[in-house]
């Protein structure tokens, strides 16, 4: 319940329904994949802040799957500050 993010590396290509649904702490997603991550129904929490999406692939990720319920939470990752 505690995890503020999750950087998702290149491997994952998929996310299942309420795989972090409950993470209600969750601030920051970071999907590396170059390819739209697949995710099923309430795979994320509502109260996630910010989703880092490769910049080619931002304007499909709204039109994919369940992304339109995050739709206004996603940030192209050549935006992403590294501390």
């Amino acid at each position: 319940y505690s995890l503020t993010e999750i950087d998702l590396p290149t491997t994952v290509t998929q996310l299942q329904s309420q795989v972090f649904y409950r993470c209600t702490a969750l601030s920051r997603v970071i999907v590396r994949t170059p390819n739209i991550l697949n995710i099923s129904n309430s795979a994320l929490p509502y109260e996630v802040l910010e989703i880092y999406v490769p910049d080619a692939r931002l304007a499909d990720y709204p039109n994919y799957s369940y992304w339109y319920e995050y739709a206004d939470k996603l940030i192209p990752l050549s935006e992403l500050e590294v501390a």
